[in-house]
């Protein structure tokens, strides 16, 4: 597996447990216990950040990117904040 692909992977996890949340801050606590304290996908804090980093980096339209993996359409605005979101939660953890 190619490194965009994980790290895209990651992304999705991050995602999945709020996909149907109206506000997808609400759920960065869950998000935070369920995926990247379990180790969802083996996978360790740091490499969570770097994900999420390099997702927040690209120019790309993340509401269109991830809408065919996310039942409910959510904002680009409301993905990046969630992002931005957890990126300082694991900022502030590592």
């Amino acid at each position: 597996m190619t490194k965009e692909r994980k790290d895209i992977r990651l992304v999705l996890v991050l995602l999945y447990p709020v996909m149907f949340d109206e506000d997808l801050l609400q759920g960065v606590d869950r998000v935070m216990q369920r995926v990247v304290e379990a180790r969802a996908l083996d996978a360790s804090p740091e490499e969570y950040l770097i994900a999420v980093q390099k997702t927040l980096e690209s120019h790309e339209s993340l509401s269109e990117r991830f809408s065919k993996f996310l039942p409910k359409q959510h904002s680009e605005d409301m993905i990046r904040d969630f992002l931005r979101e957890i990126e300082r939660r694991l900022q502030d953890r590592i």
